[in-house]
């Protein structure tokens, strides 16, 4: 990875103040890297995307796996779709998101 990609990059204060405050922030410079960083944490094939929440405990937003043509990312709740409203769930499991 690059030393800092984002040093020629006008950034709202907002997003400095949370990249500077981050204990590790990683940018991927090439689709290679992209899918390692994805599925670098997996466990049987699944990289799980979690948070811990106050009060409230471990909240999984998504499990990524790799696929033929990239990688996947399954989310496990329908308040978690961003990208559209309109998304149409596919169940994914250890025998359907492979490589």
């Amino acid at each position: 990875m690059e030393a800092n990609p984002l040093l020629n990059v006008e950034l709202p204060p907002e997003l400095q103040e949370i990249l500077q405050s981050a204990p590790h922030v990683a940018i991927a410079s090439n689709v290679d890297q992209l899918v390692e960083l994805a599925i670098r944490d997996a466990k049987n094939g699944f990289h799980e995307v979690a948070y811990d929440i106050p009060e409230r405990g471990k909240v999984v937003e998504a499990s990524v796996c790799r696929v033929r043509n990239g990688i996947s990312a399954n989310y496990g709740s329908a308040s978690h779709w961003r990208s559209s409203r309109n998304a149409v769930p596919v169940p994914c499991s250890a025998a359907t998101c492979s490589t």
